[in-house]
Order: C-alpha cells, then structure tokens, then sequence
C-alpha cells in the first residue's frame, strides 16, 4: 500500500475474521492466489459477493437421519451437517483453503459450532452448494446413544483423552505465569491415568463459548503421552491495543 504522504508501506490481512465478521483477503473475488483454491473454486459458479446463506429449501427437501450422515466420514465420501441441513463435500476437499483435514475431522458429524465460528458469510454462501437435503432431527438423540468405546493406546494399555470425532470437555488446574504475556496453561484429562494420544507436532482445536458466540483456536501442546493426566500449552496473550498506523 501507498500511505497520503507516498511512503510504501507492508499492510499484513487474515484470510478471515472471526466468526461472521466481514473483512479478510480470503472474502474477495480478486487478488486471489490459486494456492488458495479460489480460481478453480469460481469456475464451478457464480458467486460474486457475499451474504447470508438462502432460505432453507424445504419442499421436496430429502431428509437424512443422523445415523446416515455418520456412515459418509471417509476421504472418499464426506457429509458434514450445519444447522440442521446436510452438506456433500467431498468435491470439495481440495479446494478448501484450510486444508482437506479441517473438513475430514468433522465427517459425518454435526459441524455447526465449528463451521459458524471461523467461517465468513461468504464461506457460508459458498457451503450452499454442496447442500444435498435436511437432517431429521428426531434421530439426533438416538444416534448420540450410539456411543464408541474409549479408544486404548496399544503400547500402554492406558486410556485415550482425545476422539478425532468429538470434543472433549477438560479443566484448567494450573496456569503459570511465564511474562507479562504468555501462560503455561496445565489441562487435566478425564483421569489421571489417560494419556493424550496426539502425535508429536500435531494441534488440537481449542474451543470456548465467550459471550453468545463460539471462539475456537488451534494450539500444539508442548506436552506429550509421556505426560499423563494432563495436556499443556504455552500461550501468548494480545490484549486489546490502539492502532500503530
């Protein structure tokens, strides 16, 4: 960018903003580099500005239980379901700018927390053609009975804390102050026997309810299984500054 005065200046943008504020260079038709999918993404339609998602198409809507939806969970075959309406995205795996994992680790799952907490209008826009009918929501409690049984470490024999699947809820039970910034924050898992169960260098999502609205956020934790009982993470705070330029 060009400041008034002419000086050049470096301008850093997100892809996106937060939840479903507007702004990010990943919300706009030009400029895009093809790395992120968008020029072969635009070629399969024509969506040339963003706004909310159109009425739910409820005559002849085909309905689908939740039983059904968690049968398509594979690389091959991914549905995905956002308030209440079912989503075939397996064409769009490699087209997505977050990866194709961001989408597998919600197969066949209700991803509506997920997708409306780090995704744009747009982005929501853009879902609405990969929309193949609505979910029956009287089978969502009987589906949720269906529950897997704890996933076992092999080598250890001991518990698995993380589910590739589901979100799991952990406590705080220790937050060390590193600087004037930065915590070492100490998770309990379900027990102290568990272990984590995350491959070295991977990230897990981290996710809260602040206010109305679901925030989540990815952290690689610097524990390991050999840290049992616990999960930790070190985490550098931004309070809110006024604007440098």
């Amino acid at each position: 960018d060009v400041t008034a005065s002419g000086e050049a200046v470096f301008r850093f943008e997100h892809p996106t903003q937060p939840g479903q504020e507007t702004g990010g260079w990943m919300t706009k038709i030009s400029e895009k580099p093809d790395a992120a999918g968008f020029g072969r993404l635009l070629e399969q339609g024509d969506i040339q500005t963003a706004g909310p998602a159109p009425p739910p198409k409820v005559e002849g809507a085909k309905k689908f239980t939740m039983s059904e939806v968690t049968k398509h969970n594979e690389e091959e075959d991914v549905w995905i379901v956002v308030g209440d309406r079912v989503y075939d995205c397996t064409e769009y795996l490699e087209l997505h700018p977050g990866g194709a994992d961001s989408i597998l680790i919600n197969a066949g799952q209700d991803s509506t927390e997920d997708f409306q907490a780090i995704h744009s209008e747009k982005a929501t826009k853009m879902l609405e053609k990969f929309y193949i009918g609505n979910l029956d929501t009287s089978s969502v409690e009987a589906a949720k009975k269906e529950e897997e049984e704890d996933l076992v470490d092999e080598a250890s024999g001991r518990k698995i804390a993380l589910h590739p699947k589901k979100k799991v809820a952990l406590k705080v039970q220790e937050k060390v102050k590193l600087s004037h910034d930065s915590f070492m924050i100490n998770f309990a898992l379900q027990s102290p026997e568990h272990i984590l169960g995350l491959p070295t260098g991977k990230h897990v999502f981290l996710s809260a309810k602040i206010g109305e609205e679901t925030v989540m956020r990815r952290y690689t934790p610097i524990s390991s299984n050999y840290d049992i009982g616990c999960i930790k993470f070190v985490i550098k705070s931004y309070p809110p500054a006024p604007p440098r330029f």
